[in-house]
């Protein structure tokens, strides 16, 4: 008899209308997650202990669970996103004529030479020349 094919449809789709429910609610809630870190990371974008463990630990979440929402919401790791939102800072302040020592620690690089490094493989220029540029720039 048809009934138990029917009935048997009729699950298998109740099944598929609630798989697809909760892949758009866990969407949502990774997407406002993403915004919140995003969040965290803007107000503490100075501390020299902003990493992934601080991260996991504010949000209470895994690293697995933080590396793919990074990777959704950033396309990159959590580490290399916060390195890049340093160094982005790092050369808005520069551009404005402040220090490389005092950028540094703004921007929570603990050594400046490191971001001086950083900021040149970036660039290809020195902080100093990258800043004496975009100064006579404006």
């Amino acid at each position: 008899t048809p009934t138990p094919v029917i009935e048997a449809s009729a699950r298998l789709i109740a099944m598929c209308a609630c798989y697809a429910q909760l892949t758009k609610l866990l969407a949502v809630r990774q997407n406002s997650l993403a915004r919140h870190i995003e969040q965290y990371l803007a107000c503490h974008l100075s501390d020299k202990d902003l990493n992934i463990h601080t991260v996991c630990r504010r949000f209470g979440i895994s690293r697995g669970t933080l590396y793919t929402v990074s990777q959704t919401a950033f396309g990159m790791g959590l580490s290399v996103y916060i390195r890049h939102l340093r160094l982005n800072r790092a050369m808005e302040l520069l551009a404005q004529g402040e220090r490389i020592t005092t950028v540094a620690e703004q921007v929570g690089f603990a050594d400046p030479a490191y971001m001086s490094k950083l900021i040149k493989q970036k660039t290809g220029q020195t902080p100093k020349k990258m800043q004496k540029r975009l100064i006579s720039e404006k």
